[in-house]
């Protein structure tokens, strides 16, 4: 690693070849190394493998539309989501106690990210009233009111998709809290969502939720936020 301009730390093959013994990026002969350290994606660590490993090789892809972005970072959740994750350095990561959800705070308290990776069975291990992966159940469960979302005047969008090659859908919700409804001009809100379903059934799902003022700039710089958080979502092989 090399220290850049605003104290900015910058990741280089250097520090991989400190650990390996050699760059990932190095070939037979010269040519073959130069070129490859032009045009061709690092070699695979031995050594620095796993949820440590799959970030920094992230970082290293020739496609700069492939590495996070600017003021983001790539952060391991194998623990609790068996995925990686993008977010905003700044944002400060929370953890629930039943270990499903995990939730990265916008410092200006406009955004907030949410991860979950879970089943549909409740803590007591009974069927919950958790729509789960299920879009049409879903949309169903925040336009009747959501009990446990609180919120009411719900308005549901949402479209079929692929995420690393498995079914998802992705869902906008516009709404208003229900502690805000009795005012006479209440804020409306927005969640930008993600839906994946497990392998079975009975499988934990994922589910990423990105929620924002439903007007103004806000808007727009949630939808970015949401397009980045989305993408950066990285599923471990199982």
């Amino acid at each position: 690693m090399l220290l850049g301009t605003a104290d900015r730390v910058v990741l280089t093959d250097f520090a991989i070849a400190q650990v390996e013994g050699m760059s990932p990026y190095r070939r037979s002969n010269t040519p073959a190394t130069l070129q490859a350290v032009l045009s061709a994606e690092p070699q695979m660590p031995a050594r620095i493998t796993g949820a440590f490993g799959l970030p920094v090789m992230r970082l290293l892809r020739q496609d700069p539309a492939a590495r996070p972005p600017e003021g983001w970072q790539v952060r391991p959740e194998n623990e609790v989501l068996s995925a990686d994750v993008a977010v905003p350095t700044e944002y400060k990561r929370v953890q629930e106690d039943n270990g499903e959800l995990v939730r990265y705070a916008d410092p200006s308290g406009v955004f907030e990210i949410d991860f979950w990776h879970r089943t549909l069975k409740g803590e007591d291990g009974t069927d919950s009233d958790n729509p789960g992966a299920d879009a049409a159940a879903r949309k169903a469960y925040y336009e009747g009111g959501a009990d446990t979302m609180q919120m009411e005047d719900a308005s549901v969008t949402y479209k079929k998709v692929t995420h690393q090659g498995r079914p998802a859908v992705e869902m906008i919700t516009d709404y208003i809290p229900y502690a805000s409804s009795s005012e006479d001009d209440p804020v409306r809100y927005r969640f930008h969502e993600l839906l994946i379903p497990g392998g079975k059934p009975s499988d934990p799902y994922w589910h990423v939720r990105v929620r924002m003022p439903a007007e103004g700039q806000a808007v727009k710089d949630g939808a970015t936020i949401s397009t980045e958080v989305t993408g950066g979502l990285k599923i471990h092989d199982s």
